[in-house]
């Protein structure tokens, strides 16, 4: 992939709030991914409490930071490029977060772990291959995650509430990605500021839900 092609170079006004091709063209859009920065902050103030250290759940909120950095980046650049910046550290949160959802909250061995994350990204794949991108703002691909996460709220074994605020806010910020191209020439700040706000909660919950569960699995 050539980062200075002309293709990748090109600047890009994908949402509602974007005024232009200068950096603070979507402030409000840029300002809102603290919500990731809040959430990880919350998550390591409550690992500190923790008697029992787990580095995975610090590992889950650097994560978790470097998503909101990443779309900050995004946000503000709005160059083709830039987007893997927004794209790459979501990717990764999610990898992690399936995985050790299944150990703990399923309880499942490394492998049976392993297998269901690779169910995950074929169930994914499928999707952004056949799901049409241009119904409901490209909001189909997140189907597959929104799905796994009720998945583990109904079928997790401990603290399974977390899941399901995590599900509920989910839920709630992919209606809102999904209005925003719908508000050009109605609301000029568009509604993608409410993605990145209550995916921060999504985020929270989510970790929470991890760091609830019991660390000793099979």
């Amino acid at each position: 992939m050539n980062l200075n092609s002309p293709y990748m170079m090109e600047h890009v006004d994908y949402y509602c709030e974007r005024t232009g091709p200068e950096f603070w063209s979507e402030p409000i859009n840029a300002l809102t991914n603290i919500s990731f920065i809040i959430a990880s902050l919350v998550i390591f103030y409550l690992y500190k409490k923790e008697k029992q250290k787990d580095v995975s759940i610090l590992i889950l909120g650097i994560m978790s930071m470097s998503v909101g950095i990443g779309s900050f980046i995004f946000h503000t650049l709005a160059i083709r490029w830039a987007s893997l910046f927004d794209l790459l550290p979501i990717a990764i949160f999610s990898t992690y977060l399936v995985y050790l959802s299944a150990r703990r909250s399923r309880g499942l061995s490394i492998g049976k772990s392993l297998i269901f994350l690779f169910g995950f990204f074929m169930f994914l794949g499928i999707t952004m291959k056949f799901a049409p991108m241009n119904i409901l703002s490209g909001s189909l691909m997140y189907v597959p995650v929104i799905l796994t996460v009720i998945y583990f709220a109904k079928y997790g074994k401990n603290n399974n509430k977390y899941f399901k605020l995590g599900a509920f806010f989910f839920i709630l910020s992919i209606i809102f990605r999904t209005l925003d191209s719908y508000m050009v020439g109605h609301f000029e700040l568009g509604t993608h500021f409410l993605w990145h706000t209550f995916n921060g909660l999504t985020f929270f919950f989510l970790m929470r839900a991890v760091m609830k569960q019991p660390k000793t699995v099979k």
